[in-house]
C-alpha cells in the first residue's frame, strides 16, 4: 500500500512538471514568433510567473522585458502588470 501511495504521488508530480514544461516551451515560441506587441506581453507576463519559483533569472529577464514593452506602449494597465510582476519577485 504504501509503494502504491509513493508511486501515485511521483507519477503526479511527474505529469504535472511536464505539462509545465510544454506550457513554458508554448509561451517561449509565442514570445519568438509573434509581432504583436500584445501577445508578447501576455506571453511575458504568464512566463514571468511560470518561471517564479523555478528559476528567478528567466523570470527577472522576463519581467524586464514587460517593463520595457510597457514604457514603449505608455499603456498603464500594461505598466500595473509588469510592476506588479516585479513586486511579486520580492
Amino acid at each position: 500500500m504504501k509503494k502504491l501511495l509513493i508511486t501515485s504521488i511521483y507519477l503526479c508530480f511527474s505529469i504535472f512538471f511536464i505539462l509545465a514544461q510544454t506550457n513554458i516551451d508554448s509561451l517561449e515560441n509565442i514570445l519568438k514568433k509573434s509581432d504583436s506587441d500584445i501577445e508578447k506581453i501576455k506571453a511575458l507576463n504568464i512566463l514571468s510567473y511560470e518561471y517564479l519559483f523555478t528559476d528567478t533569472a528567466k523570470a527577472n529577464r522576463c519581467v524586464r522585458q514587460l517593463i520595457s514593452f510597457s514604457e514603449l506602449s505608455n499603456d498603464l494597465l500594461v505598466k500595473a502588470l509588469a510592476f506588479r510582476a516585479l513586486g511579486d519577485q520580492y
